[in-house]
């Protein structure tokens, strides 16, 4: 235990500012997990919802999620910015990646319910190769 009153005081804001970041980090965590949850289970729509913050009608945040919890980790310099950028890339990756995923798998079956038509090879005539011109040569 700390003797020197300097020392208390660093020791009661060391206290508080574990226990704020604590409480940080495990909002982050719970909404990450959520969040990788919802990709595992290539839900495109519960990912959009937990990566980011729901607005009603008059613009106010209702409830923030991934995004906006990360943020004030940033402001609050308890991860640094350019660790958050580098998760937020990955984050957006994995969405996109469910989205094509799904779109593919459209179009696969989209293909398979549609009738096959056969495709005729065309073929084409070769060109022959073009021809060199002559070049005069000059001496003086």
């Amino acid at each position: 235990m700390p003797i020197i009153a300097s020392a208390k005081k660093a020791l009661r804001q060391n206290i508080t500012n574990k226990t704020r970041n604590d409480f940080f980090r495990e909002t982050y965590r719970e909404k990450r997990v959520a969040f990788e949850k919802a990709i595992k289970e290539n839900d495109l729509k519960a990912a959009k919802e937990v990566f980011a913050s729901k607005k009603d009608k008059d613009g106010k945040t209702i409830s923030s999620w991934l995004q906006s919890v990360v943020d004030k980790l940033v402001k609050k310099n308890i991860i640094h910015k350019n660790n958050w950028a580098r998760k937020k890339a990955k984050f957006v990756r994995m969405m996109k990646s469910i989205d094509t995923k799904a779109t593919a798998k459209k179009e696969v079956t989209k293909k398979t319910t549609t009738t096959k038509t056969t495709t005729a090879k065309k073929t084409t005539a070769k060109k022959a190769p073009a021809k060199k011109t002559a070049t005069k040569s000059t001496k003086k």
